[in-house]
């Protein structure tokens, strides 16, 4: 077995999110861009939000690509709370979050999410959040809100099993409170994640110059973005090393 195989030391408050996956009725576009961008738009949100509102460790998307390609694991293999655990634990995350989406119609979206303590297998958490994406940004945020706190909420649970003050779905609520204030100054925030997921897209295939022209396509539509300058800056060391 190949060394990167091997779990390294359990951290209670390493987490990995795995993927969502997409059970979609409608397939239509939401304005210009394809609804299939949705899955790497609504996993990159889960993870910049847990990233700004705690001090959470998250495991690196590349890293859980990479556990994924090793074990053979499919996109609908995390249905599978076992093999969501092995691969949480192969990753030294103590927690996994997995689950699926369905859009619904052109302006709904359903969302399933489960929280699982890798050490023994137990879903701690389901929840099911259903809202409307018709392009308002402070819907969006509801929604956003609803299922991040949620999954804080879970992660809080696992912390306590180990005799840990928590505080994750209090510093979540916190962090999304001081989101709100500032949601109605950023008109494009819901069309800023499907230009995220093709900035990601280009970064996943290796096009540094096209990911970080699309990074800066983010920045353009909503300034506020706090992820678009620091990749942006990742990529240009990279382009010129």
């Amino acid at each position: 077995m190949r060394d990167s195989l091997f779990p390294g030391t359990m951290d209670v408050r390493t987490i990995a999110i795995g993927d969502f996956e997409d059970n979609s009725i409608y397939t239509g576009a939401f304005k210009d861009y394809d609804f299939s961008l949705f899955q790497k738009a609504l996993l990159h949100t889960i993870s910049a939000d847990l990233a700004a509102a705690t001090d959470l460790k998250l495991v690196d998307r590349q890293r859980i690509t990479q556990i994924k390609d090793e074990i053979r694991l499919g996109q609908s293999d995390f249905a599978d709370p076992q093999q969501a655990v092995r691969a949480g634990q192969l990753l030294g995350a103590h927690t996994f979050i997995f689950g699926q989406y369905m859009i619904l119609s052109k302006d709904t979206v359903r969302i399933d999410a489960r929280v699982v303590k890798t050490a023994t297998g137990e879903v701690l958490l389901t929840k099911q959040v259903t809202g409307q994406f018709s392009g308002d940004p402070a819907k969006f945020l509801e929604l956003e809100q609803e299922l991040v706190t949620a999954i804080a909420r879970g992660i809080d649970q696992v912390l306590a099993a180990n005799e840990m003050e928590s505080h994750v779905e209090e510093d979540a609520q916190s962090y999304f409170a001081r989101k709100r204030t500032t949601i109605n100054n950023r008109p494009d925030y819901v069309e800023s994640k499907f230009l995220v997921a093709m900035a990601l897209e280009s970064e996943d295939s290796g096009d540094y110059q096209q990911a970080r022209e699309a990074w800066k396509r983010v920045l353009e539509v909503d300034p506020a973005n706090e992820v678009a300058p620091v990749r942006i800056q990742v990529l240009e060391t990279i382009l010129q090393s």
